[in-house]
């Protein structure tokens, strides 16, 4: 499939929960889902998506599940990215995303991806300094230049 999905339709389904649109080869930008309000799973990794991180999905405040990995986002990810509270998930690997890291305020993440992108290692290892200051504890791989999930365990 090459063709866009028709974003009109799926924000006209405002009460669905769960979207998975992987591996569907979609292309250009990401429209506006702000009116999936009721979204708690995102999924829609291994497409070919390009734009700066999609700032509607910012007011999808009920997710709990974040998956735009292998696309070909780009730019910075967004500090605003901290007003999705209830994310326990976050992927964002195999992009091109680049600058900082944000300082993640996220008390419920459990799983964030951020490897195969455009961050210089000095920014990667000030990162993973800092959540292991607040977490205790997280268990990454660094084979294969930052290629692996980091989990975070909560003390």
């Amino acid at each position: 499939m090459n063709s866009d999905p028709n974003w009109s339709s799926l924000n006209g389904i405002v009460k669905n929960r769960r979207s998975i649109l992987k591996q569907n080869r979609f292309t250009g930008p990401i429209s506006d889902l702000s009116n999936l309000t009721a979204l708690k799973l995102l999924f829609l990794s291994e497409n070919r998506f390009s734009d700066e991180f999609p700032a509607s999905l910012i007011s999808l405040s009920n997710l709990y599940r974040l998956d735009l990995s292998r696309n070909r986002f780009f730019g910075e990810i967004p500090l605003s990215v901290n007003r999705l509270t209830h994310l326990l998930t976050l992927r964002l690997e195999e992009n091109s995303f680049s600058g900082a890291i944000p300082d993640l305020h996220l008390p419920n993440l459990q799983e964030f991806n951020v490897s195969g992108n455009k961050f210089p290692e000095l920014y990667l290892a000030r990162f993973l300094n800092s959540l292991r200051r607040r977490f205790g504890g997280i268990r990454h791989c660094a084979r294969r230049r930052w290629r692996n999930v980091v989990k975070l365990h909560r003390r």
